[in-house]
């Protein structure tokens, strides 16, 4: 059932090794220049998602080609394949979500080691250098200190020197996102080691004024008092920063709607209003 191709590739190999031989080099320098293509590609245009995701496959396909081909070599040896282990999947290691601090000795030491091997290359090396060898640990903090200090300038005088574009806005905005609740766990943290109450954010929508009905099946009375409960208990778990966000998209949101409402208001005639 295979293609006239490969039927003609397996021929030429079989009968003709010269013929082969230079179907080889013209295959080679054509995926050569796909490649140098694909490159360039990537280099010039702006990266797509498609595009993006194109490339992660292509790279996902030529590792597992390569193992194939080495799986086949060791088999020709006559060596047995060790295969490696399937990556560990992300999420609890238990079916009850527990906290770390109500967990048993044995189910924290089980914890921390499934959290040990789904780390990465980096951070078992930076762990290890904490561990056993502290100067080494100190000299790679000082290094990343020195590399994060000249990205920060970088990026602040390209803010100053260039016109700031959209995506420009929302990498700064992200930025500023991550560090706040960077700065807030820090606090948080600090509050738990004085001793003191955390303010927890709360993540329940359900409304204390109604016995656990579904938003479809309440009245238009009991649906708006639902709304206006679950909006107060969204924004009590909210910082004044976060809030301020919150504010600023509504108000962007608005302006949108009103100006399609005025939009449509001039399209339609006077006397159909």
């Amino acid at each position: 059932m295979s293609s006239s191709t490969l039927q003609l590739r397996n021929y030429l190999k079989e009968n003709e090794p010269e013929k082969y031989e230079a179907y080889l080099e013209i295959q080679r320098l054509l995926n050569q220049q796909r490649r140098e293509k694909k490159t360039e590609k990537m280099a010039t245009e702006t990266r797509m998602r498609d595009t993006v995701e194109a490339k992660k496959g292509e790279k996902e396909l030529k590792r597992k080609c390569s193992r194939r081909y080495r799986d086949k070599e060791v088999m020709v040896a006559g060596t047995i394949i060790k295969r490696e282990a399937a990556s560990p999947t992300p999420g609890p290691v238990h079916s009850e979500d527990k906290q770390r601090c109500d967990m048993t000795p044995d189910e924290s030491r089980l914890h921390d080691k499934s959290k040990d091997n789904m780390l990465s290359k980096t951070s078992k090396l930076r762990k290890h250098w904490k561990e056993n060898e502290p100067e080494k640990y100190k000299s790679y903090l000082e290094t990343q200190r020195v590399k994060n200090k000249q990205q920060r300038e970088k990026k602040k005088e390209k803010w100053e020197t260039e016109t700031p574009t959209k995506d420009m806005v929302e990498a700064k905005e992200r930025e500023a996102e991550l560090k706040r609740e960077r700065n807030r766990r820090y606090r948080d943290k600090k509050a738990l080691e004085a001793g003191k109450t955390v303010r927890r954010r709360t993540s329940s929508t359900s409304s204390p004024h109604l016995d656990n009905k579904r938003r479809c099946d309440m009245t238009p009375d009991e649906r708006r008092l639902h709304d206006n409960s679950v909006r107060l208990l969204y924004s009590h778990g909210l910082s004044p920063q976060e809030k301020s966000v919150v504010r600023r998209k509504n108000r962007d949101r608005m302006r949108v709607v009103r100006a399609g409402l005025v939009t449509i208001s001039k399209l339609i005639k006077p006397d159909k209003l």
